[in-house]
């Protein structure tokens, strides 16, 4: 039996959850904007599809969705789970 972590990154795509709060362009095999966490003029953000994880060479922030959320909404762990399991339509239980 898979985690609720796990199941929540099988249902949710990293592209189009940070597309929501970033205007992405494909740039190659990946796809790329402006640095949510930092003030930039050239785009060095990165979302990389294929492990649905994100990386800046700006400023250095990378991860998954849920470190997208934790340093997006200044929350913590828990309130992320939440969220995203909300929004990829699972049930936690306590």
């Amino acid at each position: 039996m898979a985690s609720p972590v796990e199941d929540i990154k099988a249902r949710l795509s990293a592209t189009e959850l940070i597309g929501r709060d970033v205007r992405l362009q494909r740039s190659g095999r990946y796809m790329k904007g402006l640095c949510p966490f930092h003030t930039e003029k050239t785009p060095s953000f990165f979302v990389f599809e294929d492990r649905d994880t994100f990386r800046c060479f700006g400023c250095g922030e990378g991860g998954d969705i849920f470190t997208y959320i934790l340093r997006r909404d200044g929350c913590e762990f828990p309130d992320a789970l939440k969220l995203l399991a909300a929004e990829a339509g699972i049930e936690l239980t306590v």
